[in-house]
């Protein structure tokens, strides 16, 4: 129905469902969930930045996710927008990196961020989660931050904000890693195999829960991750 699948992607060039999972959720929970967290950041970006730039972040976040969790986990199909929002979450980073002189107490909300970043990564290996399309989603929103979110206008005392050179550096650089990032993407799903060069990547899509439990002994899991895999 649209979901990210590898083997449609790959074998029969259904390139849509790198695109189109973003815009389906899986359910009534799911999409209030990534929409109030939409609503939480987003409107804070869009008010400082416009909206075509935190657009623009939004749909190349949203979409390299897929291709990566297309190339890294290709045995689990998925759909929702949460690899955009984690995009987003890099953009409020890569925003924080290249503005740091203009925020009051910058290093404070580093650390607090970090940390409410840090804990949904970790329940992104829950199953029914595509943690390949949160860690990529958020790269990509960094790079793309570093490149796109550098303010301007004037400051407190009414002079122009001047891009320093230090700044200048982390948006060619953002820029470059963002081309080159989509480069290997799109490469390593076109080639296949790529979860052999990073197996980490698919055994961390979903982990059985509570963390830690022995599969092998019944009731000692909640959940196992067998409902989230198909054939390849």
């Amino acid at each position: 129905m649209g979901a990210k699948q590898a083997t449609l992607i790959r074998d029969r060039w259904e390139l849509w469902r790198l695109v189109v999972p973003v815009y389906l959720p899986g359910g009534i929970l799911h999409w209030a969930c990534t929409t109030g967290f939409l609503l939480q950041l987003g409107f804070q970006l869009e008010r400082t930045f416009g909206a075509l730039r935190i657009g623009a972040i939004w749909v190349l976040s949203g979409t390299f996710s897929m291709i990566a969790s297309a190339a890294l986990a290709p045995e689990v199909i998925s759909v929702g927008g949460s690899g955009a929002l984690f995009g987003l979450y890099g953009a409020f980073l890569g925003d924080i990196v290249q503005n740091w002189e203009r925020y009051n107490r910058p290093r404070l909300l580093l650390g607090r961020f970090s940390v409410f970043v840090f804990l949904q990564l970790l329940l992104g290996t829950l199953p029914l989660l595509d943690s390949p399309a949160h860690v990529f989603g958020f790269l990509m929103g960094l790079l793309c931050a570093l490149s796109l979110l550098v303010q301007s206008g004037e400051d407190s005392a009414g002079q122009p904000i001047r891009t320093t050179r230090h700044q200048r550096c982390l948006q060619i650089a953002g820029a470059w890693g963002a081309a080159a990032a989509y480069l290997a993407g799109l490469l390593l799903l076109g080639l296949g195999g790529a979860e052999d060069f990073c197996p980490v990547c698919n055994a961390l899509q979903c982990l059985p829960a509570p963390w830690g439990c022995d599969t092998s002994v019944e009731g000692a899991c909640w959940w196992d991750c067998a409902a989230v895999a198909v054939s390849s």
